[in-house]
């Protein structure tokens, strides 16, 4: 009965091997949250990557409803970014948070709900309606989870 018992154990534990062995020699991890690189932030990778350029705002100069949700979402301790831009020909602000559902939501300065963004910066719409990255300025970014939160962290000091 042991001796059995032993060869059952070998072969599950032989099987368990032969199946949890995976080749990762050419798998690249490449960072997809909001970071800061060469002064800009850069969010997604490969072709959903887009660069937008980093001005730092002073809270002060924000609404004040916005200010309640950055400051909300920093007491979480969640990521946070805040861009602004023009969205359909209003002024808008972009806001992203880690525990957001979605990736983003377009927001106006009454704080209603323009569009929320699927992640594609080549996305027809986006493009019509909001100009793509290059007409967006990053107010705001707070990326606390893992390595590149202390990457950004250390570029913004």
């Amino acid at each position: 009965m042991k001796k059995n018992l032993l060869w059952m154990l070998a072969a599950c534990m032989l099987a368990m091997v032969t199946v949890s062995c995976s080749n990762d020699d050419n798998y690249v991890e490449e960072p997809t949250g909001p970071r800061l690189e060469n002064g800009k932030v850069v969010m997604g990778s490969g072709a959903s990557r887009a660069e937008i350029a980093y001005v730092p705002a002073n809270m002060d100069e924000l609404p004040e409803w916005l200010q309640e949700d950055i400051l909300t979402e920093t007491a979480q301790g969640v990521g946070y970014l805040l861009c602004e831009g023009t969205w359909d020909g209003q002024h808008a602000y972009f806001f992203w948070h880690g525990f957001s559902s979605t990736l983003g939501v377009f927001i106006s300065d009454e704080n209603v709900c323009l569009a929320l963004y699927g992640g594609n910066p080549n996305d027809p719409e986006f493009i019509e309606k909001g100009g793509g990255w290059d007409n967006w300025t990053c107010l705001a970014l707070h990326y606390p989870i893992g390595k590149e939160a202390e990457e950004s962290e250390e570029a913004e000091e």
